[in-house]
């Protein structure tokens, strides 16, 4: 997608969410929550990678919590501190590289929405475009003047001298100097010279590198229904509901609920629930006789990891 078209569809979010705005406002003459965004600044240009996002938001009713849409889509929502005047902190993990559009809404306690607050902004994923050689322009061959041979005139022969004969006179035959043997001596081998062999040198193996445990998210607010619960055939299967505030610093992986008798013949699950879920009801009613059936039922909060960080055991009784 072209980053003509991606900051088209941003501003085409921006006008939607306004016109959301609009519908959810207070009656005419209420006060309206005030929010702004402290960063990033419009138009900044970020590394591709998680990025801070710190919002200001004032209500005299106090603020309920802070939401973050991106490109128009819900990305978070956290709740915020008590007072009329609360920072919100939020990290922000983009999806890809290239232009985006942050949206932040304030949700007063009152239930005021104010007008949402838009910052666009672009990530980079770091990568340049390598140098460009110049050529090199390679020097011609150098021409070498050639030297021209000047002709010599040729010089007078000079006429020879005649040579007058002698009558050699025998010369005696010396006799020759015998030679005397010499013996070499031998030559002394010379020694090799030992050479140390160099020791190796140890390589130290990096130790790895601990992995954090995830965190444990926090208990739920509220559970139903309440311990020692009977369910009459009106209610059977009985719907099983909870109150959760997500927290900033550690929001929860999932839940998981866990039904059995006390006999352990009957058990059902509702396996891993996702951490927006707020209810669950078992699709077959719970068995039972002439008198209540006691169940026990498991309340798990769910680690990032999908491991349980809390657990709440309640009974209830199936009764005829």
């Amino acid at each position: 997608m072209s980053r003509r078209t991606a900051w088209l569809r941003a501003i085409a979010a921006v006008a939607a969410i306004a016109v959301m705005g609009l519908a959810v406002s207070p009656a005419a003459g209420a006060l309206r929550p005030s929010v702004w965004i402290d960063q990033p600044l419009p138009g900044a240009l970020l590394p591709f990678g998680s990025t801070a996002v710190t919002v200001h938001a004032a209500d005299p009713s106090g603020i309920a919590s802070v939401r973050f849409l991106v490109d128009g889509d819900e990305a978070g929502e956290v709740s915020a501190a008590s007072g009329d005047l609360v920072t919100v902190a939020w990290t922000w993990v983009p999806t890809s590289a290239g232009p985006h559009l942050l949206t932040v809404l304030a949700v007063a306690d009152g239930g005021g929405v104010p007008d949402p607050v838009s910052a666009g902004v672009s990530f980079t994923d770091g990568r340049v475009a390598p140098p460009t050689a110049e050529p090199t322009t390679t020097p011609g061959p150098t021409s070498t003047a050639s030297s021209t041979a000047t002709p010599t005139a040729p010089s007078a022969t000079a006429k020879p001298t005649p040579t007058p004969k002698l009558t050699p006179r025998p010369t005696a035959t010396p006799k020759p100097t015998p030679t005397p043997k010499l013996t070499p001596r031998p030559t002394a081998t010379p020694k090799p010279t030992p050479t140390a062999t160099p020791k190796p040198t140890p390589t130290s193996t990096p130790k790895p590198t601990p992995t954090p445990a995830p965190c444990a998210p926090p208990m739920p607010d509220a559970l139903n229904p309440p311990d020692g619960y009977q369910a009459l055939p009106a209610d059977n299967p009985p719907t099983f509901t909870w109150a959760y505030r997500v927290s900033p610093s550690c929001a929860p992986g999932g839940f998981k609920i866990s039904i059995v008798d006390g006999a352990s013949t009957y058990s059902v699950s509702s396996g891993n629930l996702s951490s927006s879920t707020r209810s669950w009801t078992p699709r077959a009613a719970l068995p039972y006789g002439r008198s209540c059936t006691r169940y026990l039922w498991t309340f798990d909060v769910l680690r990032s990891d999908k491991t349980a960080a809390h657990s709440v055991t309640r009974s209830v009784n199936a009764c005829p």
